[in-house]
């Protein structure tokens, strides 16, 4: 989520195909530059995109997430508040991510309408076509939100405590939903205390990171930001761990 205001530049680039439709972008003589420096193609996405297929997710704030086909790439759509805070601080967050420090933040690669529907464009940082490859996925939050999605290469269904979702709505119950629940907020718990061993040297590469992405994120008043924490066991067939930030 963000919080700010302001009215940027509007850029139309309308050579950019986004799988089968030709969009209109915004403020990409900023956002090109991170596909410059990150060696990706204007038309990355040319064909590289079902909208219709089932692969779609709705977040926790009513956001729609579509993969690309190859993985690679997560869009997902902006409210209006979304899309004027990002034109507001475009310029600033090419900056901080294409300079020669480190950072843990998503790259947004493009910003574009598509049938009067708002997306943003990143990277995936977690590629695999299964998630469930993954050992461990977490998270991880300031607050008291924190969650594990995947539990020893089982994804956790979030069954949430609300007063209008089963299994409190009568008569929408069943025991599997119960067991749902309780593995949720054991995951929940784990993920507040979960411990990463790594190397002195690394540790303090990684703290300096996070602290300098969260001084930026602080600089534009943003909030609602987290650490996504994914686990592989040595020997597996991908790299041992990744992990990344967004906001």
């Amino acid at each position: 989520g963000a919080a700010g205001r302001g009215r940027g530049v509007v850029h139309s680039h309308e050579k950019i195909m986004v799988g089968d439709s030709l969009v209109t972008t915004y403020n990409d003589q900023h956002f090109s530059r991170i596909r410059r420096h990150f060696k990706v193609n204007d038309n990355f996405l040319e064909g590289n995109v079902d909208f219709g297929s089932r692969t779609h997710l709705f977040g926790k704030g009513g956001s729609m997430h579509v993969y690309s086909k190859d993985r690679q790439y997560l869009l997902k759509t902006l409210t209006p508040s979304d899309h004027a805070t990002l034109m507001n601080l475009s310029a600033s967050y090419v900056t901080h991510i294409t300079n020669k420090h480190p950072t843990l933040l998503a790259r947004f690669l493009l910003h574009f309408k598509r049938k009067g529907v708002l997306w943003i464009v990143m990277n995936n940082w977690l590629p695999l076509a299964d998630i469930e490859k993954y050992d461990f996925v977490y998270d991880l939050k300031g607050c008291d939100d924190s969650k594990r999605l995947v539990d020893r290469g089982k994804t956790v269904v979030m069954r949430r405590n609300r007063w209008y979702t089963p299994p409190y709505v009568w008569p929408i119950f069943s025991l599997e939903q119960i067991q749902q629940r309780r593995i949720y907020k054991q995951g929940k718990i784990q993920a507040k205390k979960v411990e990463v061993h790594v190397t002195p040297c690394f540790k303090k590469k990684i703290l300096k990171t996070i602290k300098r992405d969260i001084s930026f994120l602080e600089r534009h008043s943003l909030m609602d930001y987290s650490l996504v924490l994914a686990i592989q066991a040595s020997g597996s067939s991908s790299s041992s761990s990744s992990s990344s930030s967004s906001s």
